[in-house]
């Protein structure tokens, strides 16, 4: 299982990736809002790759869902926040690994519950 260093450090990674410029992406980058380090198509693109890498690593995190749209202050305005609250979630649901009934294979894209999974048939 990845922990919070391990995200924070594959989003940085996917920053500087984005920006073009190895080295320009810090955890206090600043994500949304005035000041951003990246467009919203750009911001999309991240998310999406930080997600596919989580769930590729047992983490059941969706950059869209409702909880993570509804904070007050966004969890994605830095990467260090978004590290934060991703390990929050995995910490939260136990990892969500391979073997609970909130595992990262029975959910969807954008995190829903799979209709086999939700009636216990996988």
């Amino acid at each position: 299982m990845i922990d919070g260093d391990d995200i924070l450090r594959f989003i940085l990674e996917e920053l500087d990736d984005e920006l073009g410029r190895p080295g320009a992406a810090r955890p206090d980058s600043v994500l949304l809002g005035s000041g951003a380090a990246l467009g919203s198509l750009a911001l999309v693109g991240l998310l999406t790759r930080v997600e596919d890498h989580c769930l590729d690593n047992g983490i059941d995190f969706s950059w869209a869902s409702d909880m993570a749209m509804s904070e007050k202050r966004s969890n994605y305005r830095t990467p260090a926040d978004m590290a934060a609250y991703i390990a929050g979630l995995a910490e939260e649901r136990g990892g969500c690994g391979d073997d609970g009934p909130g595992r990262a294979a029975d959910r969807g894209r954008w995190g829903e519950r799979a209709p086999a999974a939700a009636a216990g048939e996988m």
